[in-house]
């Protein structure tokens, strides 16, 4: 199985959810159009056959069910999950909008003769190839597999608890009571819509203190709303991945939280103590932390530079003492968070000097967001002084320079004023391959401690020193091409040398928002191409030509697709506009022989059509006399609802990749001529 988007394929569902009107958005077809067809094999005897080999299934075969998730809200994809009495099944179709033919309620007929039964990890999946890796039921003929029959059929969920779910509940629709959202998680974002990436969130259920994982996409609808804070029930598609429980949800109404909160979980009852406080409680032993007690301050570590390890993060009180928290697990929250941590008998400790509490990811609570400490001004001197009362605070020292080392990430760092020196360590960090810029300024760290003091800043906007900082190498640089960049990278994350610039014209285009606001894609006229991902969202044009300094960046995929990562959007140089680059005339078959190759270029595909959909919104397919191709459109494109081109036409578009499928994406409705 794959932790990626297509793991909400993974899900399962089980009886079904009665839906209110708003659920139902199709009219129940006369019965003189129904088929005239009968199930003669259950979901259970099918599942019987999966085996970790594809198993093709017998002629003949049918089975009857009824649809309990779609990919209305894109938390489900390229997958439909139909559940009868006996069980749930997942099946995966290379389809867009699935829901418009199959929405949640209607029966379907799935007649198994050509199909394939697979046990993907150690859950069963309809597919439709003998190659898993190929598997989805192809666009154009799922059709003739699943069979359409009435509408609005009754969904309803079995009641589980999470000591009751067992592997015949895989694929169907259940529903907890009594749960709520870990308060590690409660608060925050279904998705993580700036990364773009798939999360899990933590499912506590109050009788059996029980946890169980909750998935969603960062494309679904509902990314970006807040889980909710209370307790409740939730329903959802249960499954498995590799042996590791989980959930998927079909939208937020399937979770109902309003209620209060189990009173037994940490911190529920817990009065505040200070950190100073905590602090004092350590004597050079280690001591647990006092019955019903918490902390509470503002995170100013930064989890996503690499400079902290994935379960510490610094927690600061405005205008007080700071402490470090080890969690149990990779935590999520960000740099400028509020929250609170239950200490209740957890171990406050020194870890190479350095003063922290461990405590569990679900003793931490979520209050707010966007906040900020303002760093002490400090001398060095002042700092070394103070190091034991200063410890996991931020200073910030002006009129500083830095040495020691060609880059942030050698050992050996040091950072100077005018009343002594320092260690500043950056050793795991990912902008370690960025050159220590030159000249003076000020430089923004906390102040930790490694067997010895040192300064950690969070990542490169801790530094304005003049010369190069925040990314620059300090000195000229020396352009290098798309082409040699984009061969830099061999399957693992790596960084640029420093010294480096590309340059290139951008061809996407913002306005249109049909990529996201912080990414841009850029092509040598005649050569490569490759996506930038800045820091903060860009108003760069298409046709414009820029300069970007990718000294030590990250140069890594995201779903398949090469890109710079993180980019400082101070990095990137208008040079001129009104620029062109024209598309390579090219074939869907050749695009799809050489897609890693052309992958961010311009392609003109001459004498196509264009199906799936009466707007562009989502999944269409693009058809030429050589084959066929994915184009999909963002849902906040401002042409999505635009009606589809007709007939024959000619489309140039951007070569991309989602995972393992090709795809190609217009950047406004001028490309469809």
């Amino acid at each position: 199985m794959k932790a990626n988007i297509k793991l909400s394929a993974l899900l399962l569902l089980a009886s079904l959810f009665i839906f209110s009107a708003c659920r139902k958005t199709f009219d129940e077809p006369p019965i003189a159009d129904l088929p005239n067809l009968k199930g003669n094999m259950t979901i259970a005897d099918l599942q019987a056959l999966a085996a970790p080999t594809p198993v093709a299934l017998e002629e003949g075969k049918i089975i009857e069910a009824i649809v309990v998730a779609d990919d209305k809200s894109g938390n489900f994809y390229k997958q439909l999950i139909i559940e009868d009495a006996t069980g749930g099944m997942r099946i995966d179709i290379d389809g867009y909008d699935l829901y418009n033919e199959y929405p949640i309620g209607r029966r379907v007929w799935v007649q198994l003769g050509g199909l394939y039964i697979y046990k993907d990890g150690d859950v069963p999946a309809l597919i439709g190839s003998s190659d898993p890796s190929q598997g989805r039921i192809p666009q154009a003929i799922y059709k003739n597999y699943i069979i359409g029959g009435d509408y609005d059929n009754p969904v309803t969920p079995k009641q589980r608890t999470l000591s009751t779910l067992t592997p015949a509940d895989y694929h169907t629709l259940i529903t907890l009571s009594d749960v709520e959202f870990s308060s590690a998680f409660a608060g925050q974002t279904y998705g993580d819509v700036v990364n773009q990436f798939s999360t899990n969130a933590e499912l506590l259920e109050c009788a059996t203190q029980g946890i169980i994982i909750v998935r969603h996409s960062a494309y679904s609808d509902f990314a970006s709303e807040r889980m909710p804070r209370g307790n409740g029930t939730l329903t959802a598609v249960f499954n498995s991945f590799n042996g590791t429980a989980q959930l998927f949800i079909r939208d937020p109404l399937d979770v109902n939280m309003t209620g209060n909160r189990c009173t037994f979980l940490p911190g529920a009852n817990s009065t505040l103590m200070s950190i100073d406080s905590v602090r004092k409680l350590y004597t050079g032993a280690p001591v647990p932390g006092p019955n019903g007690r918490k902390i509470r301050g503002i995170v100013i570590s930064d989890k996503n530079s690499g400079n902290f390890q994935t379960q510490n993060l610094v927690l600061q009180e405005p205008n007080g003492d700071g402490i470090t928290v080890r969690f149990t697990a990779d935590h999520s929250f960000e740099q400028g968070d509020e929250i609170e941590v239950d200490i209740t008998g957890q171990t406050i400790s020194e870890f190479n000097g350095l003063l922290q509490v461990a405590a569990p990811l679900n003793y931490a609570t979520y209050i707010t967001s966007g906040q900020s400490i303002t760093p002490r001004v400090a001398t060095i001197t002042d700092i070394l002084a103070n190091a034991n009362e200063w410890e996991s605070t931020l200073v910030n020292v002006q009129t500083a320079t830095l040495n020691g080392g060609s880059t942030y990430g050698d050992f050996g760092v040091m950072i100077n004023d005018a009343t002594g020196s320092m260690s500043m360590f950056s050793g795991f960090a990912n902008f370690g391959t960025t050159s220590l810029p030159t000249g003076t300024g000020d430089v923004t760290a906390i102040v930790g401690d490694y067997n010895g003091v040192q300064l950690n800043i969070r990542n490169l906007n801790d530094v304005n020193i003049s010369g190069g900082g925040g990314g620059s190498t300090g000195g000229p640089l020396t352009e290098m091409t798309i082409t040699d960049v984009r061969a830099l990278y061999s399957g693992a994350n790596v960084n640029a040398p420093s010294g480096r610039m590309i340059t290139g014209i951008v061809i996407s285009d913002y306005v249109s928002a049909n990529i996201t606001g912080r990414n841009i894609i850029m092509q040598h006229n005649g050569g490569s191409g490759i996506t930038v991902r800045f820091d903060a969202n860009h108003t760069f044009s298409m046709g414009d030509s820029i300069t970007i300094d990718i000294s030590g960046q990250e140069i890594s995929e995201f779903s398949g697709v090469l890109q710079v990562n993180n980019v400082p959007l101070a990095n990137a140089t208008f040079v001129s506009a009104g620029n062109n680059v024209t598309p390579r005339v090219a074939t869907l078959a050749a695009i799809n022989t050489n897609v890693e190759t052309w992958e961010s270029t311009l392609v003109e595909i001459q004498g196509a059509t264009i199906s799936g959909g009466t707007t562009y919104s989502g999944g269409l397919t693009i058809t030429d006399a050589s084959g066929t191709i994915d184009m999909f459109t963002r849902s906040q494109a401002t042409f999505a609802g635009d009606n589809v081109a007709t007939g024959t036409v000619d489309i140039t578009a951007i070569v991309s990749q989602f995972n393992t499928d090709n795809q190609v994406q217009i950047r406004n409705t001028n490309d469809v001529q």
